[in-house]
């Protein structure tokens, strides 16, 4: 179920002093064919748009991208429209011409400040890289917004939390702003745990290995799991609780369900029934570096690993929307492109130690956009950074108030309704 969210009463008052201009988007949740978008804090009618070409835009989108055979050069298509800055352009225009209307484009430029962009696709939209379009010219629109996902509805949103009135009420939309001193569940006494690498048919995704660079994950005290050979120690380590969690390696998707992947082992699978049933509850960020780790909402049920750290207790798990060429594939097809899969592996370790992981996951991607411009090489491209996304679901976010911020809009057809409703 996909939920239009607001943050509870004391979100709010945190809000206050922290809040940027903030949109929510969000896709129809059936065929795809409408999303709506609504401001926090205004008055502003909500915008509802109906995607026109998005068929051929999202059959164009589907063809570039890297397929799931780590093994194959041709499948994970390294010379493809991702890996070629004209080609990756029209693509990107392609999409947003479908996804971004003129209005919402207009809003966005008006902005003084960074906004933050707040995205619930339908699941037909689930891969897209939203902050990859271009907003004017070749302006993107991760140049002008911090952009990440909104968590599917969990049961805690519903049974947690007071009431928000009216005199409270914030347009019905989800905050992640949240400090980490605020943070009660996070136990610095536990330990981060990294899994890194586990041994599997498919070989090394960094055969040099990897080493921690968040605060807290070269310390001493981090739990640095490499070579395992099934997902028991990992299980083992969840159960005496750590402050995060870092997997690194390949990952599956589940037969019959496009949005769920399973982390694999030389003898055995991570998947969402091993975190949900386990006895333990998830740190409240977690990040899964993994072939299309992020892509839960591609389902219309989402039920994926992110979403199981989610149920557990996470508020925030970074991943990736599609799947992601090896650094030795790389390196294969480019002798230049070597190590850039260790740079992205940093930049989530890094965005998981950050005050605000969204921003910092994002400067990042503005920085790797920036390098492809200058010099659009395969290790500069989006291939890998591009599919980078965050999606969080704070735990004090709540339904509450949604119909009364509803209720002041300006009328729409009967269509946006259900649209804006999702």
């Amino acid at each position: 179920m996909h939920p239009v969210c607001q943050s509870g009463k004391g979100f709010t008052r945190m809000w206050s002093r922290l809040r940027r201009p903030t949109v929510q988007i969000v896709g129809d949740g059936l065929d795809g064919q409408w999303l709506s978008w609504r401001w926090a804090g205004t008055d502003r009618p909500v915008g509802v748009h109906r995607c026109v070409g998005l068929d051929a835009a999202l059959a164009a989108l589907d063809a570039a991208l890297p397929g799931g055979d780590p093994t194959s050069l041709d499948d994970q298509r390294l010379t493809g429209p991702l890996a070629d800055a004209t080609a990756e352009r029209e693509l990107m225009r392609l999409l947003a011409g479908a996804l971004l209307p003129e209005r919402l484009v207009a809003e966005l430029l008006a902005q003084r400040e960074r906004v933050e962009v707040r995205v619930l696709p339908s699941p037909r939209l689930a891969r897209v890289p939203w902050g990859l379009l271009p907003v004017a010219g070749d302006r993107r629109l991760i140049e002008l917004a911090d952009v990440s996902w909104i968590g599917p509805l969990l049961p805690r949103d519903v049974a947690e939390g007071p009431a928000v009135g009216p005199d409270d009420a914030a347009p019905p939309t989800e905050r992640r702003d949240r400090p980490p001193e605020d943070d009660a569940d996070l136990d610095d006494a536990a330990p981060p745990l990294y899994v890194l690498d586990p041994l599997t048919r498919h070989g090394a995704v960094l055969p040099a290995g990897y080493v921690p660079c968040a605060p807290g994950g070269a310390d001493v005290e981090a739990v640095i799991l490499t070579g395992c050979a099934d997902e028991r120690p990992v299980l083992d380590w969840l159960r005496d609780g750590v402050s995060r969690l870092f997997l690194l390696g390949h990952a599956v998707h589940a037969a019959g369900r496009p949005g769920e992947v399973e982390f694999l082992f030389a003898r055995g699978r991570l998947n969402a029934a091993d975190l949900i049933f386990a006895d333990w509850r998830a740190p409240a960020r977690a990040a899964i570096v993994a072939c299309a780790s992020g892509t839960d909402l591609a389902d219309v049920e989402p039920l994926g690993l992110a979403t199981a750290l989610l149920l557990r207790g996470a508020e925030l798990v970074q991943g990736t929307l599609w799947p992601l060429p090896t650094d030795a594939a790389l390196a294969r097809e480019d002798e230049e492109a070597h190590g850039v899969f260790a740079e992205l592996v940093a930049a989530f370790d890094r965005a998981q130690g950050a005050a605000d992981p969204v921003a910092e996951l994002c400067g990042f991607q503005r920085r790797r956009l920036a390098d492809w411009r200058a010099r659009p090489t395969l290790g500069n491209s989006p291939i890998l950074w591009g599919s980078a996304t965050t999606i969080t679901a704070p735990r004090r976010r709540s339904l509450a108030g949604a119909s009364h911020h509803r209720n002041r809009q300006a009328p729409g057809p009967p269509r946006a309704e259900r649209v804006s409703s999702t």
